[in-house]
């Protein structure tokens, strides 16, 4: 199954909007959280979107690379195990297998030089469970862009496309084939609105569930 949830140009995307849908999809699914392990590959402070997986997950996994920030994280999810370090190091030293991973990956060109989530989507399939969900973002129309930097080289050449203006059907089909020539196969992968600029949807969550 291939999905869009798709908003009318004039609504309002809240800050929890999107992973609030992401919750709803797994109580759709019958999917029981309570008793699911979560990786949280950026988790940041934990108060953007984390806290609401902490919330409700059996236990959570948070990698950050700021020590304040995962004092906050343990402020805010008393059940979470923090983890001091880069995302793309760390997570190559992880070997168990979760029932969620997320990640709310950053924009641009990172400090380590990586670049959103494309060097860890081939991390994913030997550490998540059958059955498990991914999420990650994808910026589908990337603001204040400048079409000759090395961002916009990197997402050109990850895409195998002009990544200025992508099209939701190509980056769902495209990400399908990725993560299948990975190793994860999909029972469905849906996107889900994320964040707005000028009434226009550029950030999404791209929710796969494995099979």
């Amino acid at each position: 199954m291939i999905d869009i949830l798709d908003l009318h140009k004039d609504s309002i995307i809240s800050r929890t909007y999107g992973i609030k849908q992401v919750l709803e999809q797994l109580k759709t699914d019958n999917f029981d959280i309570s008793s699911a392990s979560v990786l949280d590959i950026f988790a940041g402070d934990g108060s953007y979107c984390s806290f609401m997986l902490g919330d409700v997950a059996k236990d959570i996994d948070c990698i950050s690379t700021s020590e304040e920030d995962l004092k906050n994280v343990c402020r805010l999810m008393p059940n979470a195990i923090t983890i001091l370090g880069d995302s793309f190091e760390v997570i190559e030293q992880i070997e168990k297998r979760y029932d969620i991973i997320f990640c709310d990956n950053p924009q641009g060109i990172l400090p380590n030089g990586r670049s959103e989530y494309f060097d860890l989507l081939n991390k994913i399939p030997d550490r998540l469970n059958t059955g498990g969900y991914f999420i990650h973002n994808v910026n589908v129309l990337p603001y204040n862009y400048d079409k000759n930097s090395l961002w916009s080289n990197i997402r050109d050449k990850f895409y195998k496309t002009n990544a200025e203006n992508l099209n939701l059907e190509y980056v769902k089909q495209f990400h399908i084939e990725q993560m299948s020539s990975l190793g994860l196969k999909t029972d469905y992968v849906k996107l889900i609105p994320r964040e707005k600029v000028n009434s226009k949807v550029y950030l999404y969550f791209l929710l796969y569930k494995g099979l």
